[in-house]
């Protein structure tokens, strides 16, 4: 278990630095977009940083899954703690199989996990992009074409 905790430590520092790295990005084209006074509501744009923008959400998607299977391992060696159990899973398909699918009684955080794998849950989703940038295409050449669409959004008042 200390080992796994010691992945997922490390991934979430990943996925933070990733999560900053694609705010970064749309910082970046939101102030080209303003400076140069190309913004319009409801227009489509594409430019030099709307690829970067792409780049950091694959790259964001890659290392949530990352996270998403130590996360899995982690619980897996918690359901069965000694060697005479099923062996560990080291990815959620393997979790999700071994033991979300075959337990009678689940724990409110198995529930919660077994619920966003099912079709149109986040898990669901985030894995599906994930495939995408893997196995198929980039993200920004998934599509017909890539843009940036800008909305604007009423500013929060508290």
């Amino acid at each position: 278990l200390w080992d796994v905790a010691s992945r997922i430590s490390q991934q979430l520092r990943v996925c933070d630095w990733r999560l900053r790295q694609l705010s970064e990005a749309y910082y970046q084209q939101l102030m080209a977009v303003v400076k140069s006074g190309r913004y319009k509501d409801r227009v489509c744009l594409s430019d030099e940083f709307t690829w970067l923008g792409y780049l950091a959400f694959q790259s964001f998607v890659t290392d949530s899954c990352v996270l998403r299977e130590y996360l899995s391992e982690f619980r897996s060696l918690t359901l069965a703690p000694t060697a005479d159990s099923n062996p560990a899973a080291t990815t959620f398909a393997e979790l999700k199989k071994q033991y979300l699918d075959k337990l009678d009684s689940l724990t409110d955080v198995d529930k919660t996990l077994k619920e966003a794998a099912t079709l149109g849950g986040w898990l669901h989703v985030l894995s599906g992009y994930r495939n995408l940038v893997i196995h198929w295409a980039p993200i920004a050449s998934a599509g017909k074409a890539l843009y940036a669409y800008c909305q604007p959004l009423a500013a929060c008042r508290t």
